[in-house]
């Protein structure tokens, strides 16, 4: 039996890091405003020799302003096209300082505001963790470095 060489397209790897932001007092969500006009949770690539912590930190800082500290997992979701398989973290997180109101040093976001549950679910495209991102109960701690 012969056996064939891998004839699967190379896929390209994309691993997100999205985060949930709560107003530590009204509860209200983080979002930003893309140059497209759609809004999003602040996030965006893990870079290489990144962790996802690492990278949802740094993503809100480079979007939002705001510092944050992570707090556990909320959902794993994927998108698989044609050419890459994209795999998004969504992590909760605690604010630390900083404000929303003004964009940070992404040029590919144009506003970021502290957004209301109803409204959030009306700006945010469908995806499947909507809801959990709405339920703060469902945080999954995340695992220490020393642990893995």
């Amino acid at each position: 039996m012969n056996a064939q060489p891998d004839e699967r397209p190379s896929l390209e790897y994309v691993h997100v890091a999205d985060v949930v932001v709560r107003h530590p007092e009204t509860g209200d969500l983080a979002l930003v405003e893309r140059s497209d006009g759609t809004w999003w949770l602040p996030g965006g690539r893990v870079e290489v020799n990144e962790t996802f912590v690492d990278a949802a930190v740094r993503e809100v800082g480079e979007e939002t302003g705001m510092r944050v500290r992570i707090d556990g997992v909320v959902a794993v979701s994927e998108r698989i096209e044609p050419d890459r398989h994209v795999v998004f973290v969504t992590c909760a997180a605690t604010w630390l300082a900083g404000s929303p109101e003004v964009p940070g040093s992404d040029p590919k976001i144009v506003g970021a505001a502290w957004v209301d549950a109803e409204r959030a679910q009306a700006l945010l495209p469908s995806f499947a963790v909507t809801s959990a991102i709405l339920d703060p109960a469902g945080v999954v701690p995340h695992f220490a470095e020393e642990a893995l």
